[in-house]
């Protein structure tokens, strides 16, 4: 998706050290654009001034990771289900 100039963004995260999943790629210093839960745009560098006006929320990463979400690809369905049914108890009984 393209960025457009008549549009505001959700948030925008800068000065981080990008971990993207393209071929293990890691961007050094950069920014991600995001807008409804997606990525807009991410890239090298400080972000044009243009486009932080454009993001309604602007957060400086200090140059720590960012990460892309996680999808919980392991899960036991059982656990799921029963999650929180017993909480009335206990965890180490003695």
């Amino acid at each position: 998706m393209a960025v457009r100039a008549d549009k505001m963004y959700d948030l925008l995260i800068h000065n981080a050290a990008v971990i993207t999943l393209d071929n293990e790629e890691m961007i050094d210093n950069g920014f991600v654009l995001v807008h409804e839960g997606r990525f807009i745009q991410v890239s090298e560098g400080p972000p044009p001034l243009a486009l932080k006006e454009k993001a309604v929320n602007i957060k400086d990463a200090k140059g720590k990771w960012l990460l892309s979400g996680f999808f919980n690809t392991h899960c036991h369905t059982p656990m799921s289900i029963l999650r929180g049914a017993l909480m009335i108890y206990p965890l180490i009984s003695g």
